[in-house]
């Protein structure tokens, strides 16, 4: 969405005063999978990130990935802008496909994604603007000019906006 929209969506959130909650509905515990009945309603909880883990393994070949992944020639960052996409990215680069820890970061949801004190203000945006560390990590500056970083820069590099839809990829 355009800035200007985004800008008024989070003005008009800012003046919320009031909350209306459902009373009577039981407390669900969202951290573990199970099914709940609520009333003559069932609601099922479900690991997301094995969910679409069970659909990406179905779609690409894992086994190539990983040995990819355990190339020396090959590094990698994945920056999740304190978005959704984090818990994702550690759970199937990191654990599954063996990527080197570490190597996806702002990797921890906040609903605020990363707010003003983070270095692209809370403005998950992957782009050479706002990807301000996935940016730097790759050697380059916001006009897409390579720098020093005094680090070794990734072979690949990528990021998502915060609820994952956008993403941004930078090669070497």
């Amino acid at each position: 969405a355009p800035e200007k929209m985004t800008d008024k969506m989070v003005e008009f959130t800012a003046s919320l005063t009031e909350i209306k909650m459902c009373e009577g509905v039981p407390d669900v515990d969202l951290s573990k999978a199970a099914c709940y009945s609520i009333g003559d309603r069932v609601v099922e909880v479900f690991d997301s990130v094995e969910d679409h883990l069970n659909l990406l393994q179905q779609c690409f070949d894992f086994e190539q990935i990983k040995q990819l992944m355990a190339r020396d020639d090959f590094s990698f960052v994945y920056d999740s802008m304190c978005g959704v996409q984090g818990p994702y990215a550690t759970k199937i680069l990191e654990e599954v496909l063996g990527g080197k820890p570490g190597s996806c970061i702002n990797a921890t949801p906040r609903p605020d994604f990363g707010g003003p004190e983070s270095s692209w203000h809370g403005h998950a945006d992957p782009n050479l603007t706002y990807a301000v560390e996935l940016v730097k990590a790759m050697g380059l500056n916001a006009k897409g000019e390579k720098i020093d970083t005094g680090k070794p820069v990734p072979v690949f590099g990528a990021g998502a906006d915060g609820d994952a839809d956008r993403n941004m990829i930078l090669g070497s």
